[in-house]
């Protein structure tokens, strides 16, 4: 009996052991989901608040031998940490005059609002209250470093100075629609600015980069980042854009439009040998003057008959079934033909026309009639093979 009493007391003891062992883990589990959330939800609001995003330096987009046609350039946003140590010692004496100098400087707003600002964002303390009201340069953050409370610095003063690059054309307007630009909004998003249109957008994946992280810190008053992931430059873009021929394509066009009045124009330079494209201009009449505001090559508003360049394709397709050459002689009469129900005009046709022409001459004089009356000869019993050849040219298949 004395030995069976003993077993049941050990066991007794180590139910019990057990039994305190289980309520001290339930105890820590109940401690680390409830006790400590609130510790551990901080934390976790501290890192997304003070992560911080950095920015890669765009790529370029350059002419063929190297010519900068779209650059970045630092661009900045200042805010002050009107919580900071140093911002509270001087913040009463100083506000009026940072009021001041930043109604002086922006001139968007008075003195007396600018400080009803400040002193609603400082009594709630405001970490990082925005000054600037538009995106500044270097020369312009120089001298806002200058203003009262802001001219102690980082740290005495609260100062937080926000870098964003801005998209610059060193060549002006030169090729802009073909350039592209960028865009905070495109596709409904809430981003960065991303290539939207022209190279920017056809090449936005190697142009822009991989961004870096950091995390700041606020020790004692003091703003200290520290960089987690280096960001990652863009790619530089070669493109196949001259210059000098670019120049003179858009000067060629804009003269043509002013003379004639032309809503809009474009002029693609390829070179034969290569298909590289040289030169593309766009120009659009835009409240009276013609800017590069659309890309008429590609986009629906450049969507006519193709007109007097189809009779090109037209000469092609029959002379590469063998129907017609260069010397076979038409009469294209007084410039007009009516064929079935329509009529045919040639463009000066109130000049008598120009009676036979051989193919060679009613290209280079671009004769409605001509054309009409070689592919009329050559198709009208099959005109599917005037069809089958046109394709036969890749016409209708995509760049």
């Amino acid at each position: 009996m004395d030995i069976r009493k003993s077993i049941v007391t050990r066991i007794a003891i180590i139910y019990l052991a057990l039994l305190i062992f289980s309520l001290v883990v339930i105890y820590q589990m109940i401690s680390v989901q409830q006790i400590e959330n609130s510790r551990w939800e901080q934390i976790a609001r501290n890192l997304k608040e003070n992560t911080v995003k950095i920015e890669p330096n765009r790529g370029n987009i350059c002419a063929d031998d190297g010519s900068i046609l779209a650059t970045s350039a630092p661009g900045y946003y200042v805010r002050i940490d009107l919580a900071a140590e140093g911002v509270k010692r001087v913040f009463s004496n100083e506000a009026d005059s940072l009021a001041y100098y930043l109604s002086a400087f922006f001139k968007n707003a008075s003195r007396k609002e600018y400080i009803q600002k400040l002193n609603t964002a400082y009594k709630n303390n405001n970490r990082g209250f925005m000054l600037t009201p538009r995106k500044i340069d270097y020369h312009e953050l120089q001298q806002i470093k200058k203003f009262p409370i802001l001219r102690r610095g980082r740290y005495g003063g609260g100062m937080i100075i926000e870098q964003e690059n801005q998209r610059i054309t060193p060549l002006g307007s030169l090729a802009l629609r073909t350039i592209g630009d960028l865009n905070k909004g495109a596709y409904g998003g809430v981003h960065g600015n991303i290539g939207y249109t022209g190279l920017e957008g056809a090449y936005e994946q190697y142009l822009k980069g991989k961004e870096g992280i950091s995390y700041r810190e606020n020790l004692s008053g003091r703003w200290v980042s520290r960089i987690e992931i280096e960001p990652q430059d863009g790619m530089d873009i070669i493109t196949t854009l001259n210059i000098k021929l670019q120049d003179i394509a858009e000067s060629a066009l804009l003269q043509n439009l002013e003379k004639h009045s032309a809503d809009w124009g474009t002029a693609i330079l390829m070179e034969v040998k290569t298909g590289e494209i040289k030169a593309i201009a766009n120009l659009g009449r835009e409240n009276g003057a013609y800017t590069e505001n659309y890309n008429y090559g590609l986009g629906n508003q450049g969507s006519y008959e193709p007109g007097s360049t189809f009779k090109l394709i037209s000469l092609m397709a029959a002379m590469e079934d063998g129907l017609t050459d260069t010397s076979t002689v038409y009469d294209t009469g007084n410039g007009v033909w009516k064929y079935r129900n329509r009529t045919i005009y040639d463009s000066d046709y109130r000049y008598g026309g120009h009676g036979e022409l051989t193919v060679k001459q009613i290209f280079e004089k671009s004769s409605n009639v001509g054309v009409a009356k070689i592919i009329t000869k050559a198709y009208e019993k099959n005109p599917e093979k005037f069809v089958d050849r046109i394709y036969g040219f890749g016409l209708n298949k995509p760049l």
